[in-house]
């Protein structure tokens, strides 16, 4: 599928061009015109491609007014370009922040229903220890349902795992410390089976 079109159409629906450097119709004008106005009309992969090919005019050093002209264009749609994005990004970073507020409501709601669930359990589980004696039964039946009074053992120690006798103390799972070997790559250093990666992102101001 060509990226430039979501229905998988050439990059000119004009003369069937598969790329902006192949497309020989004013379809392509027309919007690079417009986008050095500022209007819309072009994608970000569409302006990438209007960017290569002005870096390779440049660099076979076929400098005129007209190159002039048009990298100066390509510089006023790359900004609105940047601009609308910067748009998009701020209404999805509210929408972030709403979704991370519900999140933490909800989980607030999960605890509090976990807690009520295990309240509940524990009178039906009273009831049915507090009247062992009386009807030498660990299990009540009725219609509905089956409930059985059940033991398990948990261990209350100290709070500071330090402060657990030797023996009790499980050990720490290694980590990479990524941090270090970070530095060190970039001082130069050799780490083995590592290698720096690097990655882009925008940052607004």
């Amino acid at each position: 599928m060509n990226p430039a079109h979501d229905d998988g159409s050439p990059w000119c629906k004009g003369c069937g061009a598969e790329t902006p450097t192949a497309c020989g119709c004013e379809e392509l004008r027309t919007a690079r015109t417009l986008a050095a106005q500022g209007e819309p009309t072009m994608t970000s992969l569409q302006l990438m491609d209007w960017a290569r090919e002005c870096i390779a005019a440049v660099l076979t050093g076929t400098e005129s007014n007209e190159l002039l002209a048009e990298v100066d264009g390509l510089d006023v749609a790359v900004s609105r370009k940047v601009e609308r994005l910067y748009y998009v990004v701020q209404q999805l970073e509210s929408d972030q922040r709403l979704l991370a507020g519900e999140l933490g409501r909800m989980r607030k709601r999960k605890a509090s229903v976990d807690a009520s669930v295990e309240r509940v359990k524990g009178f039906a589980a009273a009831l049915i220890a507090e009247t062992e004696p009386l009807f030498d039964r660990r299990t009540v039946r009725t219609e509905l349902v089956t409930a059985t009074l059940t033991f398990s053992h948990a261990v209350q120690g100290p709070d500071d795992v330090y402060d657990w006798p030797d023996g009790y103390r499980l050990p720490q799972k290694p980590r990479a410390d990524r941090a270090k070997a970070r530095d060190d790559l970039k001082a130069g250093l050799l780490v083995e089976g590592c290698r720096l990666v690097e990655s882009r992102r925008v940052r607004f101001t």
